[in-house]
């Protein structure tokens, strides 16, 4: 008697468990269709928008470009602040110095990350 009552129990947990992993596995299918949609509307939107930038910076290297007027910011067109607007100083770029024989193509593994070394002083990370 005890015996059946036991697996009687363990019958019914058994399908408690089953209907738990259903009711997920559906919940998660719903969500993963509802993921799909939403990235195939943000790849279309995507799409309409790089068509949209191409399509001005064609139409904008056609055409004469006009100088436009400087805009100041709210603040600095606010005369109870006193802020002072110049022209940057062009700094000149100093030339890169040879690469030295010694140092061919190094490369490093520091924690899982790999850099070739593209000029002196200067990582860039590989992908």
């Amino acid at each position: 008697m005890r015996n059946n009552e036991s697996a009687k129990r363990s019958r019914d947990a058994r399908r408690m468990m089953e209907n738990q992993v259903y009711v997920k596995a559906t919940i998660l299918e719903r969500e993963n269709a509802q993921l799909r949609l939403e990235l195939k509307r943000l790849a279309s939107e995507n799409k309409t928008l790089r068509e949209l930038l191409s399509g001005r910076v064609l139409s904008q290297t056609t055409e004469h470009p006009t100088p436009r007027k400087p805009v100041l910011c709210d603040l600095c067109q606010d005369k109870s602040h006193n802020f002072s607007v110049s022209a940057p100083v062009p700094v000149p770029f100093p030339s890169p110095a040879p690469v030295p024989k010694s140092v061919p193509d190094a490369t490093s593994q520091n924690s899982g990350v790999q850099y070739r070394l593209i000029q002196p002083r200067v990582l860039q990370t590989l992908h």
